[in-house]
């Protein structure tokens, strides 16, 4: 007999991330919150449980303290009591990603989630920041992202890219979060129309580019500006 050791590596989590609306009502949720960590080169991960059987009030999890997950069954204690114990499964189907099924709070519950988490390699990219001026829009690199997971800002004071020792992903939000000289960098990672990849800067509301060119459909001729030649969706 082959013994099941269960497992607190919150990898393992990260395709289950999302918000679960739990069949026993009342707002009651669980939601399964996932982090990508990067600290020199070294990647590891975090994840937390929220619990609320009410929707009024919840409570929040550290899954390396709390909870194990083996064989798909994720459980969740509090000390010697089992707050939950759910089986997490993979749909892709009908708009619903993953489902679970178990019982939260002593109550037999199902929930699913339409959440499908992206990893940071997704977001790889150069970002540009769009700098008007009398000649035109002129571009300015002012982050990227590598498909290793490192990534390198260009501070405030000008100067060139430099790179990022620590930061965190968060795979429900599609958030960065990095500290630059004493300053906290967050970042909302998405697409818009004609612009590719880009990152919202969540303290002033202003959007870094991965591209400046956009072609209507049907096709009409376009000149890119001459900054972002080079640049890649």
């Amino acid at each position: 007999m082959t013994n099941t050791v269960a497992s607190t590596n919150a990898a393992d989590l990260i395709p289950y991330t999302g918000f679960y609306a739990l069949s026993s009502g009342s707002g009651s949720f669980l939601l399964i919150d996932t982090n990508f960590i990067y600290n020199n080169g070294a990647i590891t991960y975090e994840a937390s449980i929220t619990i609320s059987t009410d929707g009024v009030s919840s409570d929040k999890y550290d899954f390396a303290q709390c909870c194990t997950f083996a064989d798909n069954v994720l459980t969740v204690s509090n000390g010697t009591s089992t707050v939950a114990s759910v089986t997490l499964s993979s749909v892709n189907s009908g708009g619903v990603v993953s489902a679970l099924s178990g019982t939260v709070g002593g109550v037999q519950v199902t929930g699913t989630t339409p959440f499908n988490p992206i990893e940071i390699d997704v977001f790889a990219a150069e970002y540009y920041e769009t700098l008007q001026t009398s000649g035109g829009p002129v571009y300015v690199a002012k982050f990227r992202i590598n498909t290793d997971g490192s990534i390198a800002y260009r501070p405030d004071d000008g100067g060139d890219l430099v790179p990022v020792q620590l930061y965190a992903y968060n795979y429900a939000m599609f958030v960065i979060e990095f500290a630059v000289a004493g300053k906290t960098i967050t970042f909302e990672m998405g697409t818009a129309p004609g612009s590719g990849r880009v990152a919202g800067n969540s303290a002033n509301g202003s959007m870094l580019i991965s591209i400046g060119k956009v072609t209507p459909y049907p096709p009409m001729q376009a000149t890119p500006a001459p900054q972002l030649a080079d640049a890649q969706a």
